[in-house]
């Protein structure tokens, strides 16, 4: 399964340039905490705000 780095990161609001999510859309990643890769809905970028993300920290799930 391909996960993403954090630095991968290119969905970046039309407006400020801002990032949409603090990870990358449509995309997994791993998380060495609990060792577990986690899937990011794309979703989750649509509740961005100007200047800050207001999505709930656990809108990720883990990965099939």
């Amino acid at each position: 399964m391909q996960v993403h780095c954090r630095c991968q990161n290119d969905n970046r609001c039309a407006a400020c340039g801002g990032f949409l999510y603090e990870r990358k859309l449509n995309a997994n990643y791993y998380n060495a905490r609990d060792g577990q890769i986690w899937h990011v809905p794309g979703f989750s970028g649509l509740r961005r705000r100007n200047g800050g993300f207001g999505v709930p920290e656990n809108t990720s799930m883990p990965a099939a």
